[in-house]
Formats: C-alpha cells, structure tokens, sequence
C-alpha cells in the first residue's frame, strides 16, 4: 500500500460512520462515509456537501473549493468507491490525492 493507505475491517453489514481527516494547506478537510453509501465533505468543521444512495456498486463525489491563500482556491473533492464488499475514501485537492483509505464491509 502506498503512503497514507490504511486497510481497515469491519465485521457488520452497516459501516458505522468513519472519518477520514488531513489538513491541507490551514484548512481542516474531513470525509465522512458509512455503509449504506453515504458521504459528507467538511471544510474547517462547516458541512459543504452530502450525497447518499441505496445502490452498489457506486461512486460518491462530493465537492468544494476552498480559499487557501490570497486570491488563491483550491478545488476539493471526497470519493468513496463502493464495490465488491469495500468502501474505498479518497480526500483530494486540486487533483492529488491527499489521504487514503480503504474499509471491508460484509454485503
């Protein structure tokens, strides 16, 4: 696995919610994923977008810009892949992936 990968198992069929945090440049970035497929992206503690389905398999994106610097934004973006009995979560800014995780769950 590369840097900032985690493999992690769950035992039950509902994930309870996980958080996947890094700061990136001053800002607080948090995904927050659960089993069902749902996906919430925070910016400094302030809720910026939420998506939620009942279908499998699935790709969440939620997304959001955020002012870095003077005149200066980047684009941020939470992926959760839902596939094959796993929960992939992805934080990302301005294209690179910034942290990673991936979560077992029983379907």
């Amino acid at each position: 696995m590369g840097k900032g990968t985690r493999e992690l198992q769950e035992t039950e069929r509902d994930l309870p919610t996980r958080q996947l945090t890094q700061s990136h440049l001053g800002a607080n970035l948090r995904l927050e994923y659960q089993y069902p497929p749902r996906a919430s992206l925070y910016i400094n503690g302030v809720a910026r977008d939420t998506v939620a389905t009942d279908e499998v398999p699935i790709t969440l994106r939620v997304t959001t810009t955020v002012q870095t610097g003077y005149e200066w934004h980047e684009f941020i973006e939470g992926v959760v892949i839902y596939r094959d009995g796993k929960a992939t979560a992805s934080l990302i800014a301005n294209k690179q992936v910034v942290v990673e995780e991936t979560v077992q769950f029983d379907q």
